[in-house]
């Protein structure tokens, strides 16, 4: 049976925000803070490539998985992994992405949708999106954690 990865991150952006997601590509690699060559511009051309669907962002496997769209019994309790496998397996691929988009808009908690709105998201208890893109980003990273005064 396949074992669940040890930590895995999903987020995703909606349809119609793609193309913001992809701007924030822009503004990266226009201020160096994404390099070049990397595979940015491959993801702003799947970003732009349409606007009817999410696109979802996994930290290590394909989405989705049979652990990150866990499966839950009537009781709101995890399946084991042994029957959550062989209930995924059974699904279609079309079924399996349903599933998984479900179970991550659902984790509402953990503000997993990238929204416009991430610009005043905090990495750290004063590092927002745009910090992060910004050109003296080393400085201000230093300075919220508390690495430089």
């Amino acid at each position: 049976m396949p074992r669940p990865p040890s930590s895995e991150i999903n987020t995703w952006v909606d349809g119609p925000r793609r193309s913001w997601l992809a701007d924030v590509v822009v503004e990266g690699l226009d201020s160096g803070s994404y390099r070049p060559g990397r595979g940015w511009e491959d993801v702003q051309n799947i970003l732009r490539g349409r606007d009817d669907h999410p696109a979802v962002v996994s930290f290590s496997d394909t989405f989705p998985t049979w652990w990150t769209a866990r499966f839950r019994t009537p009781d709101g309790e995890y399946l084991d992994d042994d029957d959550a496998v062989e209930k995924w397996e059974a699904l279609s691929p079309a079924e399996q992405w349903t599933h998984g988009m479900e179970m991550l808009r659902s984790r509402t908690t953990e503000l997993l949708e990238m929204t416009p709105d991430w610009a005043e998201y905090r990495f750290a208890p004063t590092v927002s999106l745009s910090d992060l893109l910004a050109p003296d980003h080393t400085r201000r990273l230093d300075q919220a954690l508390q690495l430089t005064r």
